[in-house]
């Protein structure tokens, strides 16, 4: 089901329950094995069934085709809507980062368009922001939910233009801060109230977040009456959404985002689900509902996997966006089907992590480093230099590569010394923590007594250690090492004899040498 026009977006939206929604026989089979977080009688086919992604930064099937693939959530979609009418959802997150947000087409970033199409083929209904969304600057999101076919709801997330705060627009209309969609069924009908809600991480000077509870409130307050039941779609951390469903009861089901791995977490009478990131799973919510009592709901963790096939339609829309990308990753020399490293480990590339702590992704990029060039001590990588905000694991290609690094760049070299590397690993370790500027530094522990060591012998102040960086590091880029533009760095061309200087190159090459961490 796909929503459209003024009175769809702005007002009450009615959905008509599919003729054939008794025969689904086939879905049944392919969720038999999925494990329902509700035991009840479901003999009748359900009123109405949502759909959630969140955290989908790819359109194509990863780990080697493996798993994910939006086209094959259109295929679930599809047999579904045999079943009753679908409401699909997706809890924030999509349009950046990726790979080929990051390539031109037609003179213009693509910068998350290429999501927009595959989601408006898919005939999403319902999104709600995601803090990467502003990774785009203004004038970049704009056309992007201009171009939406599915409704924005942005419940505390305002826009900051010309002095004044007002809601987003999509068409020249504000966004809905809530939408009551009426579903009709054999029994009557079913009124969902929704909102979305955003953690307020990615703070530009464009957007402000107002408080999620009174927001919740305030629509609830507004639909007083008017609704049968509340479903929220948020972008926060776990610990928020456990203390927005305790805080919020109202909401039976609370639609999350933010969080890479699935779970499901009951608060009350409160139901917390995620999917996980690039749907590689996806939560099918089926609901009963009949006048004067409470709505019934099943909840089913559904992978998406090779076993599915892809939607023509939507397959058509992905195919176009790799061909866009592969011939720009062909001219910039890079096979993306090229397999670099099989693994059953989980390298950790996810911006939670890497911001916070060390992680092995962020280890092994320093490792690689010190193999590219065997004289070096040192290779500190800043954290925002890896954009996957996922994790990695079984077939790792070059496009895995190229979507973890999508900037690319080189690595410089200097002559440091102890007092001033250790000034650097506190503002790194330290003042950084949560920003794109915490660093990731194999071989380096902290000393209880102060100060730090390097493969566990003490920094020595006046010593010299052969250091690589990043060249955006170099120049003074990363908040609070602009100290760095000021040191002398070397630039070679190629590292470990004919390895292209550019991080991409070394990690995959690293790789490929059976490089361990």
């Amino acid at each position: 089901m796909q929503v459209s026009g003024e009175a769809d977006i702005f007002g009450r939206v009615t959905l008509t329950p599919n003729p054939m929604r008794y025969g689904l026989l086939l879905i049944f089979a392919l969720l038999a094995t999925a494990c329902s977080t509700t035991s009840m009688d479901t003999e009748s086919a359900p009123d109405v069934i949502i759909l959630q992604m969140n955290d989908v930064y790819e359109i194509s099937p990863l780990e080697g085709g493996k798993v994910g693939g939006l086209a094959r959530v259109a295929t679930l979609k599809a047999q579904l809507e045999t079943e009753a009418p679908v409401v699909s959802v997706l809890s924030g997150d999509f349009l950046s980062p990726s790979l080929i947000g990051t390539l031109k087409y037609q003179g213009s970033s693509i910068k998350g368009l290429q999501m927009v199409q595959t989601l408006n083929a898919l005939g999403l209904d319902y999104v709600t922001f995601g803090n990467h969304e502003f990774d785009l600057k203004e004038h970049e999101l704009l056309p992007r939910i201009d171009s939406s076919s599915f409704v924005w709801i942005g419940t505390n997330v305002l826009h900051v233009t010309e002095g004044d705060t007002l809601p987003f627009t999509q068409g020249g209309k504000p966004l809905p801060t809530s939408v009551v969609q009426t579903i009709d069924h054999e029994g009557g009908s079913l009124r969902i109230l929704w909102i979305g809600e955003c953690l307020p991480f990615n703070n530009k000077p464009y957007v402000t977040y107002a408080p999620y509870n009174t927001t919740a409130q305030a629509a609830l307050k507004e639909h007083a009456g008017a609704y049968d039941l509340a479903i929220a779609m948020t972008h926060f951390d776990w610990k928020e959404d456990s203390l927005f469903a305790a805080e919020n009861p109202q909401f039976a089901l609370v639609l999350g985002g933010h969080n890479h791995e699935h779970g499901l977490m009951q608060v009350g009478d409160s139901r917390i689900t995620k999917a996980d990131a690039n749907a590689k799973t996806v939560y099918v919510h089926r609901i009963w509902f009949r006048e004067g009592k409470a709505p019934r709901i099943t909840s089913t963790l559904v992978p998406i996997t090779d076993a599915m096939e892809e939607e023509p339609k939507v397959a058509q829309v992905v195919s176009k966006w790799e061909q866009i990308a592969a011939e720009a990753m062909d001219q910039m020399g890079y096979d993306p089907n090229e397999v670099i490293l099989q693994t059953d480990s989980v390298l950790d590339g996810r911006e939670s992590s890497l911001r916070n702590h060390p992680t092995n992704l962020g280890q092994v990029t320093s490792l690689a480093m010190l193999w590219a060039d065997t004289t070096l001590q040192l290779g500190i990588v800043n954290s925002g230099s890896i954009r996957l905000d996922d994790q990695l694991t079984g077939t790792i290609t070059m496009y895995d590569i190229l979507r973890t690094f999508p900037f690319g760049g080189g690595i410089v070299t200097a002559s440091l010394t102890g007092a001033q590397l250790t000034e650097i690993l506190a503002v790194g370790f330290h003042t950084n923590v949560g920003s794109g500027g915490y660093l990731q530094v194999a071989g380096i522990s902290e000393l209880s007594s102060g100060g730090f060591a390097l493969n566990g012998e003490p920094l020595v102040a006046h010593q010299t250690y052969k250091v690589a960086v990043s060249d955006f590091m170099a120049s003074g880029g990363e908040a609070n090492l602009e100290q760095l533009a000021n040191y002398t760095w070397d630039h070679p061309d190629t590292w470990r004899g004919s390895v292209r200087n550019d991080i991409r190159d070394i990690v995959a090459a690293y790789f490929q040498a059976g490089g361990r961490w």
